[in-house]
């Protein structure tokens, strides 16, 4: 039997039907959803269970310029610091922004109220993926991390005691005095040795000495007295803190006294390295001007200080003399093949070499 053919009319009739139905249907879909427009209708809200990794367009009553100029850690670095907060730094001030995540924490602003800062209540795990976002007066951009394995525990087979550490103090980023690079350089030109000498439970002891020439040395300057600081407090292993109070490293050509001198820092699951190391030290200008005469005299000191935004105080413990404080976080110490000597008196040591 022939199959008759439709005519020509009415496939074009048929074809401007289907345009017609899908323009209509396109301007009924736009009404709802507010097509081409920046700002979100409260009655198009999803309400469903699925998310978006888009940042929401801002509302007309919040919208602003304000943009993320960096965070702390950058999207995707694979080793952020288990104990490190998280930071967002903004362009402006935003009062509105807040962190989003899953870990539970307090979140707190710098003095400029750029600086948003998110502290977990707990340090984050190590060897973990994490994912932190920003909502905030333009959006609510994301960024994806992953702790390093500093926090695992110690290997049972590792032995502490006995073990030596070499570390770079300038080597860190500072947090308080920043900008005395060049006088803290000229303080710090040797490494710092220290020792795990004896361990009682969660407390060790350790013996501390200075390398003997630049800051490539690790070996001991057996000119340099060496200073012996018990209870370093290993009750959060492997994380430890440790603080002591007038201090002083002493060699032949003067002293540095340390009013206060506080560290703390991760001992890796092989004890291979410390990382996380950051400490804060309060140093005695008086005893820099005498040891280092490159220096020149306290007052010097205190004026070259001062114009770096980091003036001279009053020693904790004496307040009668002038002292610098700097801090400094993210150092990592070696471990060495050496056995360090306590030496008690400067320059009275067997092998003291004072040429």
């Amino acid at each position: 039997m022939a199959t008759s053919r439709p005519s020509f009319e009415a496939v074009v009739g048929l074809g401007l039907g289907v345009y017609v139905v899908r323009a209509l249907t396109w301007i009924s879909i736009c009404s709802l959803a507010a097509c081409g427009n920046k700002v979100d209708d409260a009655s198009s809200t999803d309400t469903g269970t699925g998310s978006s990794n888009a940042p929401d367009a801002p509302q007309d009553e919040t919208q602003c310029d304000t943009t993320v100029q960096a965070t702390e850690p950058e999207d995707n670095t694979p080793d952020h610091y288990y104990r490190d907060p998280i930071r967002f730094i903004l362009s402006e001030p935003d009062p509105t922004a807040v962190v989003v995540t899953d870990v539970s924490g307090t979140t707190s602003r710098d003095a400029d109220d750029r600086t948003i800062i998110f502290t977990p209540d707990e340090p984050l795990e190590p060897s973990t993926d994490y994912e932190f976002g920003l909502d905030y007066c333009y959006g609510d951009p994301e960024i994806e991390f992953s702790t390093s394995s500093l926090g695992t525990d110690i290997d049972p087979d590792v032995v502490l005691e006995g073990k030596v550490y070499s570390l770079d103090l300038t080597s860190g980023e500072y947090t308080l005095g920043e900008r005395m690079g060049d006088l803290l350089n000229v303080v710090f030109t040797r490494r710092l040795l220290f020792s795990l000498e004896q361990i009682d439970g969660d407390s060790v002891d350790v013996l501390a000495a200075v390398a003997n020439g630049s800051t490539l040395s690790s070996e001991q300057d057996l000119c340099s007295r060496t200073v012996s600081v018990d209870g370093l407090d290993l009750r959060e292993s492997p994380y430890f803190t440790a603080e002591v109070l007038d201090k002083s490293f002493g060699s032949y050509q003067g002293e540095l006294r340390f009013a206060r001198f506080a560290v703390s820092g991760t001992i890796a699951s092989d004890a291979s390295t410390i990382g996380g190391l950051a400490f804060e030290a309060t140093m005695a200008v008086n005893e820099m001007s005498e040891a280092i005469d490159s220096l020149g005299t306290t007052d010097d000191i205190c004026e070259y200080a001062a114009n770096l935004g980091v003036p001279c105080q009053d020693c904790p413990d004496d307040g009668f003399e002038p002292c610098i404080s700097v801090a400094a976080e993210h150092i990592v110490a070696v471990a060495v093949d050496l056995d360090l000597v306590e030496v008690t008196e400067a320059g009275a040591a067997e092998g003291c070499d004072r040429r």
